[in-house]
């Protein structure tokens, strides 16, 4: 929270934040973020409404309709099996796969 109070604010780091506002100051804005949140994926949400309700209008009748979540970038990346990552690990430290030499 503190880096994304940062961005919004114009401080550099946490750090140079914390030289200019207490945890009162801090606990104010986290209460103020609760009920009107801002920030990128605030940004990124209203741009998918947007652009979900332009698809919608402009669709084909046998086309489904889009929610907004459909034209927001996902930053959560798929699981990786536990097989796939013994093997990548392997890979990577050079030895055959289930050795340790």
């Amino acid at each position: 929270m503190l880096y994304r109070l940062c961005t919004v604010l114009g401080y550099p780091t946490p750090r140079h934040l914390l030289q200019h506002l207490d945890s009162r100051d801090i606990s104010g804005w986290i209460a103020y973020y609760n009920i009107e949140p801002f920030g990128g994926l605030h940004d990124e949400h209203l741009a998918g409404v947007i652009t979900s309700q332009l698809y919608n209008c402009h669709r084909g009748k046998d086309q489904l309709p889009s929610t907004p979540s459909d034209h927001m970038p996902n930053y959560v990346a798929p699981l990786m099996e536990s097989s796939e990552m013994q093997s990548n690990f392997y890979a990577w430290i050079g030895a055959p796969n289930g050795t340790d030499s």
